[in-house]
């Protein structure tokens, strides 16, 4: 079950307002189509239809729409003409309950009578048409609600009513973890509807005045007014720099782009970059906040599994060369992390799982109660329960905390532990020119490959390497070398490979569920 419900009606039915007020009750993420289309495109609705035509228009809506399909738990409102596509009908009934927001001529005469947003609207005789039009193109709704003398606010509740959808109840989790590294601790908050508790962000924001948030098309339709509005309650007043999605993006002109943002606005190194998304925005944020006049304040708001568990903690920065993954990098750490373990219910179930490798990862080479704990139930992993959720994102973050406490910049030999399954995973994107092959299902192949070294020399037991194998398979993630890229390709990247020194490389080797050591091998010799 998608969990997703989807608001259709003609144009001015109040299907945006009504979902901001389902998200004020319930919690979930929603996401107008209309929003997306401006983040994607960079340009407002009505700019679209009159510098190119309506047959334009609906052609990048259907590809927006094509875009958030496999979505989960969030509330969609679609554009007044986006079921006129009959595949649009077929892909909204797929996606989740669709609610048909009703209203009569009259209501909606008077309502779009002096509005000038509306591109297609022109006088009364153009609105009839249309409306005429598009009848019975909404027969395919699960539910109709007439909204005709009802307040937005009746409707929502009514709608969440017969959908049996459950009220938020915010504030069951909140965790703050301080990480005490280059001699100052900031902080990492695991809490749930951060977008509306700035008083957990007050206090480690007194002295920020404005900034520029980053993110992507997706994230910014779901978060970012949200995130700019918590941002402005506390002072803070943020630009919008939004990247498309995709490890393709991580590169020095996506970050020359950033660059030239904030010099012709004027920032400087008191004022703050906000990372809102994955670790490819935080990534390439991080690399961005470290090198602008030497160090911007920087917070990151992780909106992924694998950013919140990993990616967004720990100070690793950096973007991908042509010769492989990470190659341009710093150590630069946040102001702040603050981990929203209720927007992890809106992932895809691939996303989902691209972090549930790195959450294997940190039970497999550290801590064995928590691996042992995803082996007992991984299908309630997968239901994602808020508690669940918080205490996955939470155990993996003390257990990063440690260990870069111990070793910020990787000069100790602790840090390397983490490089477990990555040797071979960043090489294995790098052949599949990151896309076909995405970072959690690489590392899960790495991982499995760099234990089976560690079985055939002697360090792991066959049990073991055949215990981390079953716990991916359970999570849908690949542990089969993939077809179509061969050893000698992947062994041109490693070559490349930031561990290398002097023609050796220092690689995690498991030692049994929760330990491990550092081999240091001839690179050659290492697959």
């Amino acid at each position: 079950m998608t969990g997703n419900l989807i608001l259709i009606g003609f144009m001015a039915a109040g299907k945006d307002t009504v979902a901001r007020e389902i998200f004020a009750r319930t919690g979930r993420a929603c996401l107008s189509l209309d929003r997306l289309i401006e983040l994607q495109t960079g340009r407002k609705i009505t700019d679209i239809f009159r510098r190119y035509s309506e047959p334009y228009f609906r052609k990048i809506e259907k590809a927006a729409l094509a875009s958030v399909l496999d979505l989960k738990h969030i509330v969609l409102a679609t554009g007044g003409g986006t079921v006129l596509d009959p595949q649009n009908r077929q892909r909204l009934k797929r996606m989740g309950l669709v609610v048909h927001l009703r209203a009569g001529f009259p209501a909606l005469e008077k309502r779009l009578k002096h509005d000038r947003t509306r591109p297609l609207v022109r006088d009364r005789a153009q609105i009839r048409r249309i409306f005429l039009a598009r009848r019975g193109k909404y027969g395919f709704a699960d539910r109709i609600i007439d909204t005709d003398g009802q307040t937005p606010a009746r409707i929502a509740d009514r709608i969440i009513e017969e959908a049996g959808m459950e009220k938020s109840s915010l504030g069951p989790t909140e965790k703050i973890i301080g990480v005490r590294v280059s001699g100052r601790t900031h902080p990492v908050i695991v809490a749930d509807g951060i977008f509306s508790r700035a008083s957990i962000l007050k206090p480690f924001c007194k002295s920020l005045r404005r900034g520029v948030i980053v993110t992507n098309p997706v994230v910014g339709a779901l978060y970012l007014d949200r995130a700019v509005a918590l941002f402005r309650n506390l002072g803070i007043e943020l630009s919008a720099f939004i990247l498309p999605d995709g490890e393709r993006q991580k590169n020095l002109d996506k970050v020359r782009g950033l660059y030239d943002l904030l010099v012709r606005k004027g920032f400087t190194r008191n004022d703050c970059l906000v990372s809102l998304g994955g670790g490819v925005i935080t990534d390439l944020v991080g690399f961005t906040a470290a090198t602008y006049k030497r160090g911007m304040k920087l917070i990151h708001i992780p909106t992924t599994l694998l950013a919140q568990a990993d990616a967004a903690i720990g100070g690793k920065c950096g973007v991908n060369h042509a010769a492989g993954k990470n190659l341009i990098g710093a150590f630069y750490q946040p102001d702040l992390v603050a981990c929203d373990p209720e927007i992890l219910l809106s992932l895809p179930d691939d996303e989902f799982r691209n972090g549930l490798a790195e959450v294997v990862k940190y039970g497999f080479i550290a801590q064995a109660r928590l691996f042992k704990r995803l082996e007992a139930d991984p299908g309630s992993v997968m239901e994602r329960g808020i508690g669940l959720l918080a205490n996955l994102v939470g155990a993996c973050a003390q257990l990063k905390r440690r260990i870069v406490e111990q070793d910020e910049r990787e000069e100790k030999g602790r840090r390397e532990i983490l490089n477990f399954g990555h040797t071979v995973g960043h090489a294995l994107e790098r052949c599949a020119g990151f896309k076909r092959l995405r970072h959690g299902p690489a590392v899960a192949v790495g991982m499995v490959e760099e234990s089976r070294r560690a079985i055939r020399k002697g360090a792991l037991s066959r049990r073991d390497g055949e215990r981390l194998k079953k716990l991916l398979e359970c999570f849908g993630l690949p542990t089969a070398w993939p077809v179509g890229i061969s050893r000698l390709a992947l062994r041109r990247y490693i070559r490349q490979d930031k561990k290398i020194r002097a023609g050796r490389i220092r690689i995690p080797m498991p030692v049994r569920v929760g330990k491990i050591k550092i081999k240091e091998v001839k690179w050659e010799n290492f697959l």
